[in-house]
């Protein structure tokens, strides 16, 4: 078990040197992890605002793993 934990694990730490085709407001190049928790920063600021009820905990989840692929493509 956790020989497989750890390898996914490694292959998730790619998105931290997994650059976007697009750059950000700053001109500069975002990577994939920069990308994903920022997505799960605004879905948490953004929560307590919306008009329905949001099963926060899903999407902050789908956040996270959203980009995932990208790692080993």
């Amino acid at each position: 078990f956790f020989e497989n934990f750890f390898n996914f694990l490694t292959i998730a730490g790619k998105l931290k040197t997994t650059f976007r085709s697009i750059s950000t407001q700053e001109a500069r190049k975002e990577s994939v992890a920069d990308h994903c928790w920022k997505l799960a920063l605004l879905i948490m600021l953004i929560a307590p605002y919306l008009n329905k009820q949001a099963n926060i905990e899903k999407a902050l989840k789908m956040a996270l793993i959203h980009d995932l692929a990208e790692a080993v493509t």
